[in-house]
């Protein structure tokens, strides 16, 4: 009988690079002639998370709240709206015209992070390269929105793990299962469109998720909430 399986990275693991495990998982069942279907979500939700639309989402969403720390990054909410598209295209590609775009001083907001920085940025960075100048810079600006994200609209949220203090902390499941009661929050709405989109795509007999670090727990579970509603209806 032939098995088609769906392996998945729930978030979030390392950025810089695609987890290697369901990687791994997968050339082993084509060495077996087992269909299999590899999903990162982690750097699949990361990418939606960051877009002009969805950063819009976030701050219409802390003025639904009442929320507004971080002061700094919400009174130049739109120029972080106008400009997310254009740094996460340069963290992409790393080119030399964006860069130099990056490091004017004018071009991003300046926010918590950024402040710190000395103005003149030779004397911070040495003699490190445009390109990596631009890196850092761009860096920060996604920082700051993520900690904005963190502070007003997702006290789970984090670039390398989600809710990974419900994991640490929890002595059993019960706390864990008591906050799967909680309604979802933006961004797990965000990963559970994005779950749903791939399910559409084939019938999957088995679906799996690697759980590598305390912070992919939490999705994981989510996800496999999501999932179990959706086979039952």
């Amino acid at each position: 009988m032939s098995v088609n399986t769906l392996l998945i990275t729930p978030p979030f693991t390392q950025l810089n690079t695609a987890y290697p495990a369901t990687a791994y998982i997968k050339g082993f069942l084509d060495s077996k002639d087992v269909k299999a279907t590899q999903m990162d979500l982690s750097i699949a939700l990361f990418s939606a998370v960051f877009t002009k639309e969805f950063i819009d989402a976030i701050f219409k969403q802390a003025d639904m709240l009442g929320n507004k720390d971080l002061p700094l990054v919400y009174s130049q909410k739109e120029e972080y709206i106008n400009k997310v598209d254009s740094v996460m295209n340069y963290l992409r590609v790393q080119e030399v015209t964006a860069a130099y775009q990056i490091v004017h001083k004018d071009y991003l907001p300046h926010g918590h992070r950024r402040i710190k920085l000395d103005k003149d940025l030779t004397t911070e960075f040495g003699k490190l390269g445009i390109l990596d100048k631009a890196k850092h810079i761009a860096t920060l600006f996604v920082e700051e929105l993520g900690d904005f994200i963190n502070a007003n609209v997702d006290e789970f949220f984090s670039f390398t793990r989600y809710a990974e203090q419900l994991a640490r902390a929890a002595s059993s499941f019960d706390t864990i299962d008591t906050y799967l009661q909680y309604e979802t929050t933006l961004i797990e709405d965000e990963m559970l469109y994005l779950l749903a989109e791939q399910l559409q795509k084939d019938t999957y007999d088995l679906i799996c998720f690697t759980v590598p670090f305390p912070g992919n727990l939490f999705s994981a579970l989510r996800c496999a909430q999501f999932i179990k509603e959706k086979t039952q209806n």
